[in-house]
This record gives C-alpha cells, sequence and structure tokens, in this order.
C-alpha cells in the first residue's frame, strides 16, 4: 500500500518535468520569430504562455538574438491558442501549430496589437476579431439611435430605430 502511494505522489511529478518532456527534431518544430518594436534590449527573454483556468502557465522561452529578434521553438502539434509576451499579465493573443515557422511583429506598449506574418490561421483570427469588433461598434450606434429615439418619445422614430437595429442585427447574424 505505501509502495503504491508513493508511485501516486512521483507519477505527477515525472510526466511535469521537463526533463521528460518529448523533444522534437527539427522537422517537427514550430519556429516562432518575434520582431519587436520599441524594446529597448533590456529584456534577455519573451515567453508563450498558455492560459490555465485564469492564470498562465509558461510553456517556452524565446532568447534574444544578436538582430534584436526572440526565437522561441516548440514541438508541433494541433493549432492551439497561447499567449506571448515579457510577462503573463501584458501580452498578445496568437495560435500556434500548422506552421512550420512564422514571425510575429509587435510593439512592446501593445502586445494584443501583434500580427504575424506567414500564418494563414492567424490572419483568418485577425479578420473574425476585426468582424466582432465591428459588430459590437455598430451595435452601440444602432442601441444609442434607439435610446436617442425613446428619449424624445416620437412613436415613429421608436418604430423606426428599432426596425433598423432588428434589421441589422439579423443580417449580420444570419448574413
Amino acid at each position: 500500500m505505501k509502495k503504491l502511494l508513493l508511485f501516486l505522489l512521483v507519477l505527477p511529478v515525472l510526466y511535469s518535468s521537463p526533463a521528460n518532456a518529448q523533444t522534437a527534431n527539427s522537422g517537427d518544430q514550430i519556429t516562432l520569430v518575434c520582431k519587436i518594436v520599441g524594446e529597448s534590449g533590456n529584456s534577455p527573454a519573451i515567453s508563450l504562455y498558455e492560459q490555465i483556468g485564469m492564470a498562465y502557465q509558461e510553456v517556452a522561452t524565446g532568447q534574444r538574438e544578436e538582430d534584436g529578434s526572440y526565437v522561441i521553438r516548440l514541438p508541433k502539434s494541433e493549432p492551439r491558442m497561447y499567449s506571448i509576451g515579457f510577462n503573463d499579465q501584458q501580452n498578445g493573443r496568437i495560435i500556434l501549430g500548422s506552421e512550420k515557422e512564422l514571425t510575429l511583429w509587435a510593439n512592446i506598449q501593445f502586445m494584443q496589437k501583434g500580427r504575424t506574418v506567414g500564418s494563414d490561421i492567424n490572419k483568418a483570427f485577425y479578420d473574425v476579431q476585426t468582424q466582432v469588433e465591428a459588430l459590437a461598434s455598430t451595435s452601440d450606434d444602432l442601441r444609442n439611435a434607439l435610446r436617442q429615439a425613446r428619449a424624445t418619445r416620437n412613436a415613429e422614430s421608436i418604430k423606426e430605430a428599432s426596425q433598423k437595429r432588428v434589421q441589422t442585427n439579423h443580417g449580420k447574424i444570419l448574413g
């Protein structure tokens, strides 16, 4: 019984230790080159994080190269969402897993605005983000128009603003 208990206590440690992590050969790796604008050279490394609930776990670290860029290498896997930055609080989102090599361009002050080159899946992700922001902006504009129409207490303008809002939302959701 004591041996089983000891085994159960040691098993998680064995699988979580970096020494036992699977190492990929160069053909099965993803190379992420990070070009950071506005970085003064004080940061020796950039980190790749995986979000676990409300916390972040560091997955990989990229060292600063002579040309000022940071290079992160990690094993190829299914595409997954990661956060990248110099700390776990100020970071940007990126999807890694399907490309062999890609480049991230970002400003150190606005990591969340960073963009990748050479990644179709990240381009699609940015397009979806843009569509969501546009939909939110349109919804806000229509909500304000309806609020103003209600403030005037004009039944015709209220009806018109409500219909326009319903048509726009219906077109965005179903179209």
